[in-house]
C-alpha cells in the first residue's frame, strides 16, 4: 500500500506549525516520515525535506530563529514588502487558479508568468542573502522519497523536484519557498524558478497514485466568510479541486487544517511570515496531534 504526505505553503509560522503537528504525530503512533512520497511546497518543502532526511523537528523553530530568520540589516526591508508581495502573489496566483479552473493549463502558466516576470525584475533582498539561508541544509543528500514543488519564473511552468534532476536538495527548497517581489528567483538547471505556492498552496496531485494520502495545509481551504481579496474563492476552489483528484483514486484521503490555536496564532493566515510567533506555531502544531491521532491512525498503518 502506497502512502503520501502532503505538506502545504505557510511561511515560517506554517513551517513550525507542521513540524509540531509530525513530532506530535509520531509519539501518539502516527509516523508520516514512513510515506512512500512526501511532496513539499514552500514551507512545506522544508519540513518535508527535514522529515525524509532523518533531521530534527524537535528543533525547528531554534533552526528558524538562527538560520532562517532574516537578518537585522535585512528584516526592515523584509517586513515593508510583505503587504505588496502577498497581495502580487494572491492576484497572479487567483489568475492561474481562475484559468486551471478554465481548464486552460497554457492560460494559467502565462498568468504565473506574469508574476514571474514581475519578480525577476523586483527589488529584494540579494540571492547571496537568500540562498544563504538554506546553507543549514546544504550537506543533506537528496531522499529518495521527498519531492518539492517550484514555479518557473520566466514561462509559469510547474516543477516537481526529485533525486534525479541533477540539482542540491537545499537549493531546490530555497526555490520552493521563494516568494515573488519579496524574496529573489533561484536559479536552477539554467532557468529562475519561484515558489510552488504560486500553483498551488498544497499541489495535492502530485500525490495522485498513492493509494493512502496525508493532506496538511497551513491554511483553511474553505473560509466561513468571503474576504474582498481578488480570485481568492477561484484560488482555495482549485486547490480542493486538486485534493480531490487525489480523492478519487485513492483508498483514504485525510485533510488536516489549522485547528483554533493555530488559527489564533496565525491571525488566520494573514501572519504566517512572521517569525516572532513561530514558538507559539510549534506548539500549536503539538496539540493539535493529539487532536488528530486518532482519525489519522485509522488510515496511516
Amino acid at each position: 500500500m502506497s502512502k503520501a504526505a502532503v505538506l502545504g505553503g505557510g511561511g515560517p509560522v506554517g513551517i513550525a506549525w507542521q513540524a509540531g503537528l509530525i513530532v506530535g504525530l509520531t509519539q501518539l503512533g502516527v509516523d508520516l516520515g514512513k510515506a512512500d512520497l512526501v511532496v513539499g511546497t514552500s514551507a512545506g518543502s522544508v519540513v518535508g525535506l527535514l522529515l525524509t532526511s532523518g533531521g530534527d523537528l524537535t528543533a525547528v523553530s531554534t533552526m528558524l530563529s538562527d538560520g532562517l530568520s532574516p537578518s537585522d540589516e535585512v528584516a526592515p526591508a523584509i517586513e515593508a514588502s510583505v503587504a505588496n508581495a502577498d497581495r502580487a502573489l494572491l492576484d497572479g496566483a487567483g489568475a492561474a487558479a481562475v484559468a486551471d479552473l478554465a481548464q486552460d493549463p497554457a492560460a494559467a502558466a502565462k498568468a504565473r508568468a506574469v508574476l514571474g516576470s514581475a519578480a525577476l525584475s523586483a527589488s529584494t533582498i540579494p540571492t547571496s542573502e537568500w540562498l544563504a539561508r538554506f546553507e543549514l541544509f546544504a550537506g543533506i543528500e537528496w531522499p529518495a522519497t521527498y519531492r518539492c514543488c517550484s514555479v518557473d519564473a520566466e514561462d509559469g511552468t510547474f516543477r516537481v523536484w526529485g533525486p534525479g534532476d541533477g540539482v542540491s536538495a537545499h537549493l531546490a527548497v530555497a526555490a520552493s519557498c521563494a516568494v515573488p517581489m519579496l524574496y529573489p528567483p533561484v536559479r536552477l538547471a539554467d532557468r529562475y524558478w519561484i515558489d510552488g505556492g504560486v500553483r498551488d498552496i498544497l499541489n495535492a496531485d502530485v500525490a495522485v497514485g498513492s493509494q493512502v494520502a496525508v493532506v496538511v495545509s497551513c491554511t483553511l481551504l474553505e473560509l466561513p466568510w468571503q474576504l474582498p481579496v481578488p480570485f481568492l474563492d477561484a484560488l482555495l476552489a482549485a486547490t480542493r479541486q486538486r485534493v480531490g483528484a487525489l480523492q478519487a483514486q485513492a483508498r483514504s484521503v485525510v485533510t488536516v487544517v489549522p485547528g483554533a490555536e493555530m488559527l489564533q496564532v496565525s491571525e488566520w493566515g494573514l501572519a504566517l511570515m512572521d517569525f516572532g510567533r513561530t514558538e507559539a506555531a510549534y506548539q500549536a502544531g503539538l496539540n493539535q496531534a493529539a487532536a488528530e491521532a486518532e482519525r489519522l491512525r485509522e488510515v496511516w498503518r
